[in-house]
């Protein structure tokens, strides 16, 4: 992303939104010689549907590496639980702060489904999640009503509707084009 866009420090912050949540750094990059990068890189390793995807339409965001990079989603038709549950908390997903509870929020948010060989969201769920552990946080406490990012179990940050948006785009934009590959 970084190189793409002309920015100097692959760390910058815009650069690492912009793989976490999406944006307009996306736009930078070339999907197909992103996608000529990862299958050269990683060759000798088992992927999800990297050989197989429209390199033309990859993102250079997380969901592409979780959804179509990383082999779990060669295992759903087998057995969806244990890669489902995998990929739905490696994803970055966003979802409403109901509560606060120490150490731990309750949030409704929508989660990754399996059915009729297609990946999608369902419909809203409750879910708890972690945003400190004693003085440790990723993000400033969430409050009743914000809209937070998640990875894995922890809370990353309160998001804005841009945000929301954008990640929205690029969860459903990568879904799509794993969800063509594998049809």
């Amino acid at each position: 992303i970084a190189a793409a866009a002309g920015v100097s420090d692959p760390l910058d912050t815009e650069v690492v939104r912009s793989y976490w949540i999406g944006g307009g750094l996306l736009g930078a990059v070339d999907g197909a010689a992103l996608t000529t990068r990862l299958r050269t890189a990683l060759a000798a390793q088992p992927t999800g549907v990297l050989d197989t995807v429209d390199g033309a339409c990859a993102l250079a965001h997380h969901s592409f590496q979780v959804f179509a990079v990383y082999p779990w989603i060669r295992f759903l038709d087998a057995d969806a639980g244990t890669p489902l549950r995998i990929m739905q908390a490696c994803r970055i997903r966003w979802g409403r702060v109901d509560a606060v509870h120490d150490e731990h929020v309750d949030i409704t948010s929508r989660p990754l489904r399996f059915e009729g060989g297609l990946l999608g969201l369902g419909d809203a769920v409750h879910e708890v999640v972690r945003w400190r552990r004693g003085a440790t946080s990723l993000a400033p406490a969430p409050a009743p009503g914000d809209i937070v990012a998640a990875h894995w179990d922890w809370i990353c940050g309160t998001l804005d509707d841009d945000e929301v948006a954008a990640l929205t785009a690029a969860t459903a934009s990568t879904l799509d084009l794993v969800n063509a590959t594998r049809h």
